[in-house]
């Protein structure tokens, strides 16, 4: 029943949205392969709006160019893993994949975790982008709602608004400002009937998409809380190899030492775990998909689809998740043990997991105690086990 709502649901936001447009994908205008990814857990709150402060572009050789020439100053001059925005949008209209969904970008400081950038190629402190290049902007941000991507209730934002700059240049801001989703609530402007039937069909679909996921979240429960690796301090990954899709299995570890009940002493394990894998092991990463503390932290370890080094022959197929401690004779506390129960639904509602997954301990997999006896005895009454 909820992939039929959610289908139809998409059905509508598309109608009132538009199609998706045309991207030129990465490999078309020549992008090189990034150094790291860190994954977006989507849906986006926040749409930010950019200009390159660069000449513009009129064609697709043009504006690849000038893009190739925009990620090589992100990576070789700001030391940056990619190219920092997350779509491009030449002067011809063409939408140009930057590190495009589902990828962390390097945009807008202190938010590039919860919202999208794009970058209109061109300077637009005194002249406004093309027509074709501003409906595509509407277009691609319409899509991100369409497929999921961008929260339908979203706030647009110029650069401008979230640091000190000029970006995306005072004509184009001030043009945005007339836009959906930027304008404040307090305006008396007047809209014209068909912008105002527009609003209020978009309005309507975003009180139908936070209906269904209120129904998702009473099922399911919420996506938990995630301490990002950035937050917890971790090292850069020597390599990343991404999963092919949603997975059959989750695994459940315990890291065998000592347990943590704080922020604190549980970032200093997850960082101890790290080094031993990196240093000891020669792993290019911590092995664990995510590691959860006893006050019921959760702290992204390679997270989702990125292929892990927890479950020997089975790392493709499943998520890891470690409990930190030892519990061959006592289970972890009830907060990590709801913590692990919401972030596998949540994988789940996020189609990261199967539907059918299979619940299983480290030991059944292969010779070890892990997770302890007896938490291995517990998750053997839990569902999917």
């Amino acid at each position: 029943m909820f992939r039929i709502v959610t289908a139809l649901l998409a059905l509508q936001l598309g109608l009132a949205l538009g199609a998706c447009p045309t991207v030129v994908t990465r490999s078309q205008w020549g992008a090189r392969a990034p150094t790291g990814t860190t994954t977006f857990h989507n849906p986006a709150h926040y749409a930010f709006i950019h200009h390159g402060e660069s000449g513009e572009c009129h064609d697709r050789a043009t504006c690849s160019a000038v893009i190739r020439s925009y990620q090589n100053y992100h990576m070789d001059n700001n030391g940056w893993a990619d190219i920092g925005y997350s779509f491009l949008i030449g002067g011809d209209g063409a939408v140009y994949e930057g590190r495009g969904w589902d990828k962390v970008g390097a945009h807008t400081q202190n938010y590039n975790s919860v919202g999208y950038g794009f970058c209109f190629v061109g300077n637009f402190m005194n002249k406004l982008p093309t027509a074709a290049a501003l409906q595509a902007a509407k277009d691609i941000i319409g899509c991100g709602v369409t497929l999921g991507k961008i929260q339908s209730a979203y706030v647009l934002r110029g650069h401008r608004d979230m640091g000190s700059t000029d970006c995306p240049g005072t004509t184009l801001y001030n043009q945005i400002k007339t836009w959906p989703h930027c304008i404040k609530e307090s305006s008396s402007r007047s809209a014209p009937p068909l912008e105002y039937l527009s609003r209020v069909l978009i309005m309507s679909s975003a009180l139908v998409f936070a209906f269904v996921c209120l129904q998702v979240s009473l099922v399911f429960g919420a996506c938990p809380h995630i301490i990002k690796r950035a937050d917890w301090g971790a090292r850069a990954p020597h390599g990343v190899t991404h999963l092919a899709g949603p997975v059959h299995y989750s695994f459940i570890h315990h890291s065998a030492g000592a347990e943590c009940h704080d922020r604190a002493t549980c970032q200093a394990q997850v960082k101890s775990f790290q080094n031993y894998h990196m240093d000891t092991h020669g792993w290019s990463d911590i092995g664990y998909t995510f590691v959860i503390g006893g006050d019921g932290s959760i702290f992204e370890g390679r997270g989702w689809n990125v292929v892990g080094a927890h479950t020997l022959n089975y790392n493709s197929v499943g998520y890891g998740y470690c409990f930190i401690g030892t519990f061959t004779s006592h289970v972890p506390t009830a907060a990590a043990q709801k913590a692990v129960k919401d972030l596998i639904a949540c994988g789940v509602e996020l189609g990261k997991i199967q539907a059918n997954y299979v619940l299983r301990g480290h030991r059944d997999m292969g010779s070890t105690e892990c997770p302890g006896t007896a938490f291995y005895n517990l998750i053997k009454t839990w569902p999917h086990y």
